[in-house]
């Protein structure tokens, strides 16, 4: 079968996961698969890169600069259809697999209304949410939720990549929508992310997040919480890695006393975090939302125990499970797991093995393949 995937942006080589190792690495798995055939078409990024191989598959971006303007995109829209028809009439698509589902969703559904062929989009990040206290979500914006709108209309299936997602959907959306959804994450290589028992023995409890400094992430319950569970551990220290995280966290952390006890790091290559999670002892995330969060996942395959908010699929990984927003619940969590970590460390090692049916990389690729051969 003949796979279209239709993007905002997508990586511009087999090293770099563009901030989105999940789709990298899925794309890369299915690529190999003898019964499909993928190629990639990217609204936005990689800039002035138009056609490049990615491990089997074929890309096609159309981005030109930046932080684009109206007339830049609709360039970019009418071009990547342009190509999209071209290829079509070469060698028809069976299937169109949308990652996000707004401006990548509505042109999915579009060529697949206009060539009868089948369109799975995928809710890859906050095209349901509404969070008003820091004016997140697509459902906040006109346009973007027009968007989503007409792509969870028109879609063959939804692809929600968590129960938490898929519970918005049917709250928020009639149910000629919630009844197009499956539930089906994407997956993590164990090969790659697995305990590798280098973890030195040492005084400190250290603690990791993986997270872009963005105010969903909200890094300050985070930094609060921490300070509160310091104050009664102070064994206790903190790394955060990602994006602007030393320039916009920086001040929050002299503030709240915490200069020597937490690190803040900026982005950081993939292929250094399961060093990084192998070198914690504890992984800890702080989102009001999330779609998925694969880091959640990686941080499980490498053995550590995760606290997390009740976002994306962390009620699958974890039993640690705090509300949104609640830094004192936050702070509790991580006082409770620090101070019985050799127990936390043994029970996550022991839910390893359930994850890895559910999350691994073969297996939820094994299933995207199922859902396809169900809709073509």
């Amino acid at each position: 079968m003949r796979i279209a995937y239709i993007t905002t942006g997508f990586s511009p080589d087999e090293n770099d996961g563009f901030g989105s190792n999940s789709i990298h690495y899925f794309i890369k798995e299915i690529s190999f698969r003898e019964s499909a055939e993928a190629v990639v078409f990217s609204l936005y990024y990689p800039l002035k890169k138009e056609n490049y191989k990615f491990h089997r598959a074929t890309v096609y971006s159309y981005g030109e600069k930046l932080n684009s303007g109206k007339f830049l995109k609709f360039i970019s829209w009418s071009r990547l259809r342009r190509k999209f028809i071209e290829e079509h009439k070469k060698k028809p698509f069976n299937l169109i697999h949308s990652f996000w589902c707004g401006e990548s969703g509505y042109t999915a559904v579009h060529l697949g209304e206009k060539f009868k062929i089948p369109v799975i989009a995928s809710v890859c990040g906050g095209e349901v949410a509404d969070i008003p206290e820091i004016d997140y979500g697509s459902q906040r914006r006109f346009f973007q939720r027009y968007f989503v709108n007409k792509t969870f209309e028109k879609a063959t299936v939804i692809n929600s990549l968590s129960r938490y997602v898929s519970k918005i959907i049917s709250d928020r959306f009639d149910s000629k929508c919630s009844s197009k959804v499956i539930t089906q994450p994407f997956g993590v290589d164990e090969n790659i992310f697995k305990p590798l028992n280098f973890r030195k023995e040492s005084d400190e409890i250290k603690l990791i997040s993986i997270t872009n400094a963005v105010p969903v992430k909200a890094h300050n319950v985070l930094l609060k919480a921490f300070r509160k569970a310091w104050n009664e551990n102070r064994k206790l220290k903190l790394e955060i890695h990602g994006l602007n995280c030393p320039e916009r966290l920086g001040g929050l952390a002299e503030e709240l006393g915490l200069s020597s006890s937490v690190k803040l790091f900026p982005f950081i290559n993939h292929n250094q975090i399961p060093i990084l999670m192998n070198n914690s002892d504890i992984y800890v995330l702080s989102s009001l939302y999330e779609a998925q969060n694969i880091s959640l996942v990686e941080a499980a395959f490498c053995g550590l125990p995760v606290i997390s908010t009740n976002v994306g699929c962390a009620e699958d990984v974890s039993c640690n499970l705090v509300r949104s927003g609640d830094s004192d619940s936050l702070a509790e969590a991580i006082i409770k797991v620090a101070g019985n970590l050799q127990e936390e460390k043994l029970k996550a090692l022991n839910k390893r093995k359930e994850l890895l049916e559910k999350y691994s990389l073969k297996n939820t690729t094994d299933r995207f393949i199922e859902v396809y051969k169900k809709m073509i």
